[in-house]
């Protein structure tokens, strides 16, 4: 006998759900990037690029620590 509360989702609802927080994450990352060019183009002498990369580097490796934990 079925619950009255308990309802599954829909398959196909759950498919258009996937790549969501990709999109948002590529829209994000693309907005911090555009952002960041303008302010190299106002000065050069930003170490631009190495500071990006060692961010997105730790950043990535929070990231998949708090993936790691139980």
């Amino acid at each position: 006998m079925k619950q009255p509360g308990l309802m599954k989702t829909p398959v196909v609802r759950l498919s258009r759900q996937r790549g969501q927080a990709y999109a948002e994450y590529i829209t994000i990352t693309a907005l911090v990037f555009i952002a960041a060019i303008g302010l190299f183009w106002e000065n050069p002498a930003l170490p631009f690029f190495p500071s990006i990369a060692a961010t997105f580097r730790s950043l990535f490796g929070a990231y998949s620590f708090a993936l790691s934990l139980p």
